[in-house]
């Protein structure tokens, strides 16, 4: 008995010199992490929307008042805030287009922020309405589909709004795309979200479009029809040339296809020759080319309004696009600030 005992002493001592100091150890980091548990949940709390009302804004306010991603764009005027596009966006090798203008396709584009898309709506050899560059059989998506790809993304992102451009093939003498594109929006009940601009009227800010419900701009090619979610293109929009073969075309400057001023300016940022390809985005898709030459067509008078590239998922366009945002930002809230000091002197 007493050598069991002592045997039992032997390795009750064993055990403890053992695992003594680990279980000590393994008991002051549990202590300390329930400690900083709760100390991360009362500064959670006490930062809530629901306690902070009258202070600083909390990260859940900061969300609120983001329009496509951005805090302090939502005050921007539509027009003056830049907006990423696709050109040619439904042409993607994900959706197995041949010759494609991007790797990834429309559901990824609008989720990275690429806000903007350009479409091509073609009748194909069976007389049906849809989405593909010239020759359908290079590939095609369902009209549906895509404006359900759209619809989708505009219902899980309620504060994002999207630009669409399109272009009818042939300039459709007949109307018949038109009358497709109409049936299509009616049959998914987009009108409700569909915003109209009357001509020669202040454009609304990104956060108005979004209180109203209007966070879907259409533009396109004719006036036939009258649809009260239609915005014809000429009236609002200019462009840069969208044929440039190389980067020295693209270069020279900031020249405005057609006369007139518009609203809207479209800087078109990509390669044809004699096709799109990954090349020859990545020649031109980087900073600090793409940044500055957004930058001298504003110095050249011409705000940009959209930045249309291929291949957006090998570009710097979302980004480039946020930081021209933040500029005009801070440029809008200093002359905002400058009115105020004006007023306050003269009523003084």
């Amino acid at each position: 008995a007493r050598a069991r005992g002592s045997q039992r002493r032997r390795r009750r001592a064993w055990i403890d010199q053992r695992w003594g100091p680990r279980l000590f150890l393994l008991l002051a980091t549990s202590f300390l992490i329930a400690l900083l548990i709760l100390i991360f949940s009362a500064r959670s709390s006490s930062s809530s929307p629901a306690n902070n009302r009258g202070g600083s804004s909390s990260a859940g306010e900061r969300m609120e008042t983001e329009c496509n991603g951005s805090v302090g764009v939502c005050e921007l005027p539509y027009s003056h805030v830049v907006h990423a596009m696709a050109h040619n966006a439904m042409s993607s090798s994900a959706d197995g287009f041949a010759l494609p203008n991007h790797l990834q396709n429309m559901k990824s584009a609008l989720e990275s922020g690429v806000h903007g898309l350009m479409l091509d709506l073609v009748l194909d050899s069976g007389g049906r309405a849809k989405l593909c560059h010239g020759d359908c059989a290079l590939g095609s998506t369902e009209l549906a589909r895509g404006l359900r790809i759209i619809k989708d993304f505009l219902d899980s992102n309620p504060r994002e709004v999207v630009t669409v451009v399109w272009e009818l093939a042939g300039g459709d003498p007949s109307g018949v795309l038109k009358l497709e594109l109409a049936q299509v929006v009616q049959d998914l009940v987009l009108e409700g979200v569909m915003y109209q601009h009357s001509l020669g009227s202040v454009w609304p800010s990104l956060g108005e479009m979004i209180e109203s419900g209007r966070r879907l701009v259409f533009f396109t090619p004719t006036r036939q029809g009258k649809y009260a979610w239609d915005n014809f293109a000429s009236d609002f929009i200019t462009e840069t040339p969208w044929n440039y073969k190389s980067r020295s075309d693209m270069e020279q400057g900031c020249e405005q296809r057609g006369t007139g001023a518009r609203d809207l300016f479209l800087l078109n940022h990509f390669l044809t020759n004699p096709l799109p390809s990954p090349s020859l985005a990545a020649s031109i898709n980087y900073n600090p080319l793409l940044l500055e030459r957004a930058r001298r067509c504003e110095a050249e008078g011409r705000v940009v309004t959209f930045v249309a590239v291929d291949f957006w998922s090998l570009s710097h366009v979302v980004g480039v696009v946020s930081e021209l945002n933040a500029e005009r930002v801070a440029r809008a809230r200093s002359d905002n600030d400058e009115n105020d000091d004006a007023e306050e002197e003269n009523e003084s």
